[in-house]
């Protein structure tokens, strides 16, 4: 590495509150190909059992981190451990977990930073968090947003539909990160929590627009969703008007409620129930708060 790169590393590590260390970049012959599918559990269950046995482990409070042995050097392993600790502490304090249809000891979330193929950032119903280097290197890692994903997951695994889900992760991770200085990776662009209403009414009136508001505060999830890009405009807009529409009932009704309905059999019945409104209802007053229009 030569000294601007050494100097650039450096500098990044003394910024604190940030996940991107500012890795050198990798080296050319280490470019890997694109991945064409979302990530199997078999995949999964195969990168965390290599990670185990071969990776690089650290452990602090209720977390671990395991990295590919040339990840990072050592010691930005223990700074980003650091920030993980702290990051999973305040979300756990921003959500109050664990929750009461939890288990009643706090979860204990595992990371696993691959340095492989790249694959899509996500979490595991286990608790574990899988995040590419290219991400990390980026500093589009959501680390926060994975995190939320892993402290609120259902008993027996299960997870609701997924505007709930994405949208609930997205609000938290952004809520959080304003409160702590953690910067959280924007890979779609979504913006702080102010702008997710104006960014998701703009997704809304461009094309893609009139085929992902049926799959917002509705049943049913977008098929594309599961595809990788050119999905990702559309997974853009959808992610950002899940948060949008997230805030809006969060809003109305509080974010523990909002939360709660999370390992509901019936998610939309009870969000019904509670705000004393129909779904439907629902989304047209939220359109219409964030000034939305889909093109006719």
């Amino acid at each position: 590495m030569d000294s601007s790169a050494t100097a650039t590393w450096t500098r990044g590590i003394a910024l604190a509150g940030l996940w991107a260390i500012a890795l050198p970049p990798a080296a050319a012959g280490d470019a890997q190909p694109p991945q064409t599918q979302l990530s199997s559990p078999a995949a999964d269950a195969k990168l965390i059992d290599a990670l185990r046995k071969k990776g690089v482990r650290l452990e602090t409070g209720q977390i671990t981190a395991w990295f590919s042995p040339k990840a990072m050097p050592r010691e930005d392993m223990n700074v980003l451990v650091d920030r993980l600790g702290k990051g999973v502490a305040a979300l756990e304090a921003f959500l109050h977990t664990p929750r009461r249809w939890q288990e009643s000891r706090p979860r204990r979330v595992e990371y696993f930073f691959d340095d492989g193929p790249f694959f899509i950032p996500h979490a595991t119903v286990s608790g574990q968090v899988l995040i590419p280097m290219t991400r990390l290197r980026e500093g589009q890692a959501p680390i926060l947003h994975e995190t939320t994903h892993a402290l609120l997951s259902p008993p027996q695994g299960r997870r609701p539909l997924a505007w709930l889900t994405e949208g609930l992760a997205a609000y938290v991770a952004k809520s959080v990160a304003a409160q702590t200085g953690i910067e959280e990776g924007d890979r779609f662009e979504l913006g702080d929590v102010p702008e997710l209403d104006s960014k998701c009414a703009a997704g809304l009136s461009s094309d893609p627009g009139p085929k992902i508001l049926p799959f917002i505060g509705a049943p049913g999830n977008l098929p594309v969703l599961y595809a990788m890009e050119p999905a990702l405009v559309v997974r853009r807009v959808f992610y950002g008007c899940s948060a949008s529409f997230t805030k809006y009932l969060i809003g109305r009704l509080g974010l523990e409620r909002v939360v709660d309905v999370l390992p509901e059999d019936d998610p939309h019945k009870t969000l019904e129930a509670l705000a004393g409104a129909t779904m439907a209802s629902l989304r047209s007053s939220w359109m219409e708060s964030i000034g939305a229009k889909t093109p006719r």
